[in-house]
């Protein structure tokens, strides 16, 4: 996703860069032409298929298919009857894809409990994290979502917690591999 936005970028800086040819350099220009080397060089920074770039993705991952499409949802339509954003929901249908999602993290789980050393930190976190999340989505198994109720048990505050250490462990990580 990252890699994406710096195409982006350097795509524009490299169309100003060459809007701007065969005439002086403006001050825009130089600007451009500046930043557009310093992301050459730090666009490629953290090799892919590197631990950080799986643990990247990892990050990813929990944000973007544990979070925002799983219990973030769940928690809004037992509280509210309706998705994070007010929209209606398929509970049935974001449990099914929690359940996919599920089938992925037993794959990161593998892939960090083989880390070395090197990793305890990020490791420690992971072990909490994924801990909560196994939690969670048994709550949710053996207690299927409701509309409108009130659910105890579903209570993603460690969840949460712990997600935003790991996100920032791993961006730490990356950022000093930079």
């Amino acid at each position: 996703m990252a890699k994406g936005k710096v195409l982006i970028l350097l795509t524009f800086v490299f169309a100003l860069l060459v809007a701007g040819c065969g005439k002086g350099k403006s001050d825009e220009e130089k600007a451009a032409e500046a930043m557009l080397k310093s992301l050459a060089s730090n666009a490629n920074v953290v090799e892919e298929g590197s631990p950080e770039d799986k643990l990247g993705d990892i990050r990813n991952f929990v944000t973007s298919d544990i979070w925002n499409s799983g219990f973030i949802d769940v928690s809004n339509f037992i509280r509210r009857g309706t998705g994070s954003t007010g929209e209606t929901l398929d509970i049935d249908f974001t449990m099914e894809r929690l359940a996919k999602s599920m089938e992925q993290k037993k794959e990161y789980d593998e892939y960090i409990n083989g880390l070395g050393e090197e990793y305890a930190d990020i490791k420690s976190v992971w072990t909490k994290l994924s801990g909560e999340i196994d939690k969670l989505y048994e709550h949710l198994k053996q207690n299927p979502p409701k509309a409108n109720t009130t659910d105890e048990g579903f209570d993603t505050a460690l969840f949460q917690q712990y997600s935003e250490a790991f996100r920032d462990d791993v961006t730490e990580l990356i950022s000093k591999k930079q």
